[in-house]
């Protein structure tokens, strides 16, 4: 198939035909990414809050998606964790995990690794609680408002990650560049930025649907970075590529991933 033959869905798609267990099946379930890519990132996600300095105990997850691997990685450190997040579908998927629902997803793999990481403190249904008792809140995002959390009106945050998000939601660099900016608006001075940005990617798949994906590099997310107020940012690229190919299909055209941290002036 083409990409002039493919049917590519967008952000407002997200609330009516993605499937949020499906896209965690495909993308955080399987061995190859879980030990190729996810265990990495966690780690480094894990290293960073370790060894960087930050007051405060609020982190906000922006654009979590259905997953909670950032999160369960941050409640380490926080104990005030906010989920935002713009479709429903996903909110209800991170909420069933939240009350242990039946069919929740099992993030168990994921757990085990932090309490690895973090020196087998506790076990891993102990730091499954604490992760669920960080969570104080799911909530709506929409990244193209000034206030992002709208109606809500908060005190800015200690800490923001965000995943994925920018480049699912954003339809241009236009864009791209306010949505950084309206998301430094939720954090404070001195406060920590963490992204996990995929790079080059103009689509993904999921069972078989397509969505839109906005191509970035390097150079443009920095300069975005450097405009909306954020210093000290730095960059890690040397996380391996993974498999496009899934049952015959091709499901990204991504070049790379990139981590990037910063600091909010």
């Amino acid at each position: 198939m083409t990409s002039a033959e493919r049917k590519i869905y967008s952000v407002e798609d997200y609330n009516t035909v993605f499937n949020p267990q499906g896209y965690i099946k495909q993308v955080y379930g399987t061995v190859e990414y879980y030990e190729g890519l996810w265990k990495k990132l966690v780690e480094i996600v894990f290293q960073y809050f370790k060894h960087g300095s930050f007051t405060g105990p609020r982190c906000l997850d922006f654009g979590c998606g259905p997953v909670i691997h950032l999160m369960a990685t941050a409640s380490c450190y926080f104990n005030d964790i906010t989920a935002a997040e713009f479709a429903s579908n996903n909110r209800r998927e991170i909420e069933k995990w939240i009350k242990n629902e039946p069919d929740a997803w099992d993030w168990s793999g994921y757990i085990n690794y932090i309490c690895e990481l973090d020196g087998n403190k506790e076990t891993c249904e102990e730091r499954t609680e604490k992760i669920r008792q960080s969570i104080k809140d799911v909530i709506p995002c929409d990244v193209f408002k000034s206030n992002p959390l709208e109606p809500r009106e908060v005190d800015p945050y200690d800490v923001i990650m965000t995943s994925l998000c920018l480049e699912a939601a954003c339809m241009d660099r236009e864009q791209y560049k306010m949505a950084v900016k309206n998301v430094a608006s939720l954090l404070k001075s001195g406060g920590a930025l963490v992204a996990f940005v995929i790079l080059g990617q103009t689509f993904y798949d999921v069972e078989g649907k397509y969505y839109h994906s906005l191509s970035l590099d390097k150079p443009f997310v920095v300069k975005c970075l450097e405009e909306a107020d954020f210093v000290e940012i730095e960059t890690v690229q040397d996380l391996p590529l993974q498999e496009v190919h899934l049952d015959g299909r091709v499901i990204s055209d991504y070049e790379g991933w990139m981590v990037v941290t910063a600091k909010k002036k």
